[in-house]
């Protein structure tokens, strides 16, 4: 309901209180507003103090870190400045050495000059060439005006014949010089070689630099680039401007011993045999004879004292030759070793230099260039040989003819003749066996005749265990019957090969049934009283079931080839200590690093149980063609390990052969 009032007095009154609450409100508004605008303000000037604050802060950092810097570069600029002076003194330290190194080499090279083989009579050849200068000359203005006499020209004199061999001498050093008939005058400090007629300072750098192979004086050869230097300086400087990152390989050190012993072996064993041929006299007696009959001792043609003996540098190459060789400590005067330690007195350069100096110019190269020719004679640089000249003899205890005919299309070994005799085998075969052991595939009594007219091959026949895998009992039993029977054939001189075989994983069936007939054929062996030819291809386990079977089923005498041998030495030895008559089969696997242990028990035990095979054509060298005549390499590789002659290694091995085989 609406208030009503009682005057306008009343109203006024509320009116007016009214509207001063009302402007009331509207200051205290105000007031609050006058706050806020200040509160606003004083924020916007702490923010902007602040902000001076921090920019100063800046400031302050950006002065440090310039500072900072700056130092650091300054630092950096003293260490470049130190660095560069270091460089700079390096630098002259390195150009006064090379200088003095130049200067070093170019005095060697002058003396080198005078020492080899540079004619000391410079004065008269350069007459010579001025006079033919001024021939020409007189030639030519004849030629313009023919009134000019023309100035004839008698023959050469025996001078200038001289010097015409002396020039061809120096275009080829292997030329003989031919002493002309006026006394050639000797420069001071000199002389004359006489193998060539020139000048010599240093009769031994000579010498070794153009009359001996490039290994003779191993101190100063480089074995990179197999050249022979008259100084080791002038070595050092070439190995350092020629080949600097092979240096090791280059010099000649410990790792070149048995490298330098080979070499030298085969110079000895094979150059100076072909030299004993051309003189005619035998090797190496009739050699040394030859050499005691020419009176070198104290003779002065040959420059040599009564009592001549190795330098410093011999004496050290002469006594690795010596224990390589397992020959006897030798004797430091040369004639007192005659007859003796004879042969590594042939290693003195003036015994060697007076022996080449008796041969034709072709003949010195020969023996100047052996290594490089080596194959021309098929022989081999390897350990020292003692045997006669001609194709070395050798035996195959064990190959494959009918499987070898097959891979090659042969008809028989005999076409493998021309092989077995060329450069790169040079081997003749004394016998061979062949060895059958499939009995499906057994050659019929025609195909044995024919093979029988070879009178080197000899027949081996037996069950192999991967056949006896293959087949059934009753299939394997009349293998065995036909094997009885082809064992009364000619020429057949054991059972074999027969074995175990696990190499192509034969379940515990197959394995019981290869043991089971491989005793049966070690019976019949006994039976038949016929050698037996052991095949056990697998792990050292089954070596050790093959070896029971064999003492379960043979006696101890009775002949036994353990054929492709690969056991360990624990096997080796065991076997050999049962059986007295057992040898073991040596293959081209003897070069594979999988079969390491061939090499370690032919090192430890030696050759005297040892046979040589091929097993053609199955085992192949390298990339040669897998045949009999590979023997040769596996009897090399065994001399090798050993330091015998490979005659040595092939006589020890055909003669085991002989004893198990009645060849």
């Amino acid at each position: 309901m609406a208030k009503s009032w009682s005057n306008g007095k009343e109203m006024e009154e509320v009116y007016r209180q009214y509207y001063e609450d009302l402007d009331y409100d509207e200051d205290v508004d105000e007031g609050k507003e006058d706050t806020h605008l200040e509160t606003k303000q004083e924020d916007v000037w702490i923010e902007q103090e602040d902000t001076h604050q921090e920019t100063e802060q800046e400031d302050v950092w950006i002065e440090q870190e310039e500072d900072i810097h700056q130092e650091s570069e300054q630092e950096d600029t003293h260490q470049e400045t130190e660095q560069e002076d270091v460089r700079i003194v390096i630098r002259e330290k390195e150009r006064r050495r090379q200088e003095k190194e130049d200067e070093r080499y170019h005095q060697v090279m002058r003396e080198a000059d005078e020492d080899l083989c540079v004619p000391m009579v410079v004065t008269k050849k350069q007459e010579l060439e001025m006079d033919q200068k001024k021939y020409q000359e007189v030639l030519k203005a004849a030629d313009e005006d023919m009134g000019i006499p023309i100035v004839a020209r008698s023959k050469p004199t025996d001078e200038e014949q001289y010097h015409q061999i002396v020039k061809e001498a120096d275009e080829d050093l292997c030329i003989p010089l031919t002493t002309p008939e006026v006394p050639v005058q000797c420069p001071p400090k000199c002389k004359l070689c006489f193998i060539c007629q020139l000048p010599m300072r240093h009769p031994f750098r000579h010498t070794a630099k153009f009359h001996l192979p490039w290994y003779v004086a191993a101190e100063s050869a480089c074995f990179h680039c197999k050249q022979q230097f008259a100084q080791v300086t002038m070595l050092i400087h070439h190995i350092n401007n020629v080949h600097p990152e092979v240096e090791s390989d280059a010099k000649f050190g410990p790792d070149k011993y048995q490298m330098w012993v080979q070499l030298i072996n085969g110079l000895l064993s094979q150059g100076l045999r072909e030299l004993a041929r051309i003189l005619e006299v035998s090797y190496p007696d009739g050699l040394i004879h030859f050499v005691s009959c020419l009176n070198i001792p104290g003779n002065k043609m040959y420059g040599v004292s009564q009592n001549l003996t190795f330098r410093t540098e011999e004496v050290f190459l002469a006594d690795i030759f010596c224990q390589i060789n397992n020959l006897s400590k030798f004797n430091f005067n040369i004639f007192d070793n005659f007859g003796q330690t004879y042969i590594h007195s042939l290693l003195h350069w003036k015994i060697l230099k007076i022996v080449i100096s008796k041969l034709t110019a072709e003949q010195q190269n020969m023996i100047q260039t052996f290594e490089e020719q080596k194959d021309r004679f098929g022989l081999f640089n390897g350990c020292l040989s003692t045997k006669p000249t001609g194709p070395l003899m050798a035996v195959d205890a064990h190959f494959h003819l009918d499987q070898l005919m097959v891979k090659t299309g042969l008809t028989g070994i005999h076409e493998l003749d021309d092989m077995g005799t060329s450069d790169l085998f040079k081997t003749k075969l004394s016998f061979l066996i062949a060895n059958y052991c499939n009995p499906a595939k057994f050659p019929s009594s025609a195909e044995r005749s024919e093979i029988r007219k070879d009178h080197r091959i000899r027949l081996s026949f037996g069950m192999h265990p991967r056949i006896v895998n293959s087949n059934s009992t009753s299939t394997l039993d009349r293998f065995f019957k036909n094997l009885t029977s082809i064992l009364a054939s000619s020429k057949t001189v054991s059972v074999g090969e027969c074995g175990l075989d696990t190499t192509d994983r034969p379940n515990s069936q197959n394995f019981q049934k290869q043991i089971t007939y491989f005793e049966k054929q070690l019976n019949l062996a006994v039976q038949k009283n016929l050698p037996v030819v052991v095949h056990s291809r697998g792990d050292n386990n089954l070596n050790l079931s093959t070896l029971t079977s064999m003492v379960n089923n043979l006696p101890r005498n009775h002949k036994i080839h353990w054929h492709c041998f690969t056991g360990t030495e624990q096997i080796f030895e065991s076997a050999s200590s049962h059986f007295s008559n057992i040898v073991f089969g040596v293959t081209p696997f003897i070069f594979t690093d999988k079969y390491h242990s061939i090499k370690q028990f032919i090192c430890n035990k030696g050759i005297n149980r040892i046979v040589l095979e091929s097993d053609a054509p199955y085992i192949r060298y390298k990339e040669q063609l897998a045949n009999p005549y590979t023997v040769i390499f596996v009897a090399h590789e065994i001399s090798k390990l050993l330091l015998i002659p490979v005659e040595e290694v092939l006589a020890t091995t055909t003669k085991n052969s002989q004893m198990i085989y009645g060849c």
